[in-house]
C-alpha cells in the first residue's frame, strides 16, 4: 500500500485503515506459518487449519498502530 492511498483510506474510513494496518501486522509476525497453510491446502485441495500468534502488547506495534477493540476488527 502505497502511502497515498494509506493516507486516503485512513481519511475516508478510519476504522478500515485500523482493520487493513492489524491485518498486516498479524500477517508479518506469521508469513511464513501461512505460507506454509497455504502450501498444504494447494497440495491437498482441502481447508487446511492455521495457527498464528499475535505478540502481546510488550512487542513493539508498528508506529501508529492504535489497536482497535477487537469486536470493531472481526
Amino acid at each position: 500500500m502505497t502511502l497515498t492511498s494509506a493516507t486516503l483510506i485512513q481519511t475516508g474510513d478510519p476504522g478500515q485503515y485500523q482493520r487493513v494496518f492489524r491485518a498486516e501486522w498479524v500477517f508479518a509476525h506469521n508469513s511464513e506459518a501461512l505460507k506454509k497453510c497455504v502450501t498444504d491446502m494447494q497440495e491437498s485441495k482441502q481447508d487446511q487449519r492455521c495457527t498464528v500468534s499475535v505478540p502481546a502488547p510488550a512487542h513493539k506495534a508498528p508506529a501508529g498502530f492504535v489497536m482497535p477493540p477487537v469486536s470493531r476488527c472481526l
